[in-house]
């Protein structure tokens, strides 16, 4: 497994607009390698999903939480699943999916 594809762990907080109200910022967390993949689907299922976004296979050396964002190649991402840990070799990876954010 080769970790080639650069991904942000993001969180958004409020920052004061000047009204008594906030507008959402991004703050970058951390920045690390993954191995990205896209879920294969059956062909109902994927007929079914036609205009749904695609879900992604994503592993890792950082461990990622469910209020972080992913940005992969210019988009936002959410987690769909809890992290499952492997350990290989004295190193620990990460698993999970996750599918556009919605926001």
């Amino acid at each position: 497994m080769r970790l080639t594809e650069k991904i942000k762990a993001i969180t958004q907080e409020g920052q004061p607009d000047g009204y008594g109200g906030s507008i959402p910022v991004d703050v970058v967390e951390f920045e690390t390698w993954a191995s990205i993949e896209q879920l294969s689907t059956s062909k109902d299922i994927e007929q079914a999903q036609l205009n749904l976004p695609a879900t992604y296979r994503v592993k890792t050396r950082k461990e990622f939480f469910e209020h972080n964002l992913i940005e992969w190649r210019g988009k936002k991402y959410s987690i769909l699943s809890t992290p499952q840990v492997d350990f290989v070799r004295r190193s620990r990876f990460y698993t999970f999916n996750m599918t556009e954010a919605v926001l």
